[in-house]
């Protein structure tokens, strides 16, 4: 072959080249239209769904008049679904890895396989639809519209969106309303709010002993929904809680394996939910831990100096 014929068999092969990528272009298979994978109004969403294909159920997020819930009535982390629903909306996806069907199915961006299937609705319209496959890197997923065949990886991780309601929930929803004017642990002792400080009963509490009881069950959060205690089971402590909304009762049971235990507040009627061990036991203090440290009197030997 002469260096003629070389050049142009080269000139041909760049002309094929160039020709692929103007179509490929050109028929949005590596671009996506407006640069984003999915849109949709955050603002306007009023239910997010997250399923994965190895689960029956999907996990449904709805927003009510009382906030974000879960579909058993339970509050969700309203802050951590607003988060990843802006997060969706503006999730880039310039340039496509893959279009064709095998690399679907080898992504696990298909509806029969996947690790994550998203669905975004307002007003009972579905308005983003996708699924995330396996990762190509660190904090990056594959991604696919649902009604579109690009694969695009995309700055997200499927841990960020678990498929378990439990990971949903808002974990502080037994924390108080408002300031805490009041916590008695009932039979045991009453911490009551004297002007900056705390009284115990009918004496000065200790206060940083004191400050540090309130704050915990100020800043109290739960490990997540658990079954009903057993019927005969008695709670270890009750305390009465007197905050910005009125007042209400903390029963706390010992769980069976007597390492960790369960918490119900009489504003949630019927709910149980999981309490770690060291939180409970930081809780269950008694008295004479609230009270203020003795002070060493002078011995006489002290007073009779030379």
């Amino acid at each position: 072959m002469t260096g003629r014929s070389k050049l142009l068999g080269a000139l041909l092969g760049l002309q094929l080249i160039v020709i692929g990528a103007v179509w490929f272009l050109q028929s949005g298979a590596g671009e996506s239209a407006s640069g984003t994978l999915v849109s949709f109004s955050p603002e306007a969403a009023d239910e997010l769904r997250i399923g994965a294909s190895d689960q029956e159920q999907p996990v449904v997020i709805r927003r009510t008049d009382a906030g974000w819930q879960l579909a058993d009535g339970l509050p969700a982390d309203a802050a951590k679904v607003d988060e990843m629903l802006e997060r969706l909306a503006g999730l880039r996806a310039p340039w496509a890895v893959a279009t064709s069907a095998s690399a679907r199915t080898r992504f696990e961006v298909t509806p029969e396989q996947h690790q994550r299937h998203l669905e975004v609705r307002s007003a009972g319209e579905t308005v983003a639809e996708l699924y995330l496959g396996t990762s190509p890197g660190y904090q990056r997923v594959h991604a696919r519209a649902a009604d579109a065949d690009a694969v695009f990886s995309v700055e997200l991780s499927n841990y960020q969106l678990p498929a378990e309601a439990t990971d949903w929930l808002d974990k502080g929803l037994l924390q108080p309303e408002g300031e805490l004017s009041a916590v008695a642990r009932l039979d045991a002792w009453q911490l009551r709010r004297d002007g900056d400080g705390w009284q115990l009963d009918d004496q000065a509490a200790d206060a940083d002993a004191a400050g540090r009881l309130v704050r915990r069950f100020a800043e109290l959060r739960v490990t997540g929904a658990v079954a009903t205690p057993a019927d005969a089971a008695e709670p270890v402590a009750r305390f009465r809680i007197d905050d910005g909304a009125g007042n209400y009762v903390l029963s706390v049971y010992q769980a069976e394996d007597e390492e960790s235990y369960v918490v119900a507040s009489s504003r949630r009627d019927g709910g149980y939910f999981g309490l770690a061990g060291y939180l409970a036991e930081q809780l269950l203090v008694e008295r004479e831990a609230l009270l203020p440290a003795p002070v060493d009197e002078p011995s006489q030997e002290d007073g009779d100096s030379e």
